[in-house]
């Protein structure tokens, strides 16, 4: 037995949940879980994984809309034996998800801009409980 429930206090991160579906976000959501997208993924490997794992499960890579829109704190973060590490591009991958090759990977998941900055700053520094001491971003 647990000394302290998962749903309390707890920032636990799950690390490349690029392709958790809809229902595995809600349950991120009842254990206060939140997701690290590579959201490069849509860039490089978008193409693969719609052939691979099928267009409809390749529409839901690291949706940064969708988890926001849930109430989570998704991060992103690039993998530097994978990709070069671009915190811009990151960014413009979180929104724009446009393949190598031209296709849009998860039109409906696209975040706006703001969401994508925030997931590699102020979003980071909270996960971390760093975000009272840290400078923060704020819309205003």
């Amino acid at each position: 037995m647990l000394k302290h429930p998962l749903d309390k206090g707890r920032r636990t991160i799950i690390i490349h949940s690029k392709l958790a579906l809809p229902n595995q976000l809600e349950t991120y959501m009842n254990y206060m879980m939140h997701p690290s997208f590579f959201t490069n993924h849509a860039y490089f490997y978008g193409d693969v994984y719609s052939e691979n794992s099928g267009e409809k499960h390749a529409q839901c890579m690291g949706p940064i809309l969708g988890v926001n829109l849930l109430g989570l704190k998704p991060k992103n973060h690039s993998d530097d034996t994978a990709t070069l590490v671009n915190s811009i591009f990151s960014g413009c991958s979180a929104v724009n998800r446009v393949s190598r090759w031209g296709a849009i990977i998860g039109k409906n998941e696209g975040g706006i801009s703001y969401q994508a900055l925030q997931s590699i700053t102020s979003k980071v520094l909270m996960s971390f409980f760093v975000g009272q001491y840290k400078r923060n971003i704020y819309y205003r």
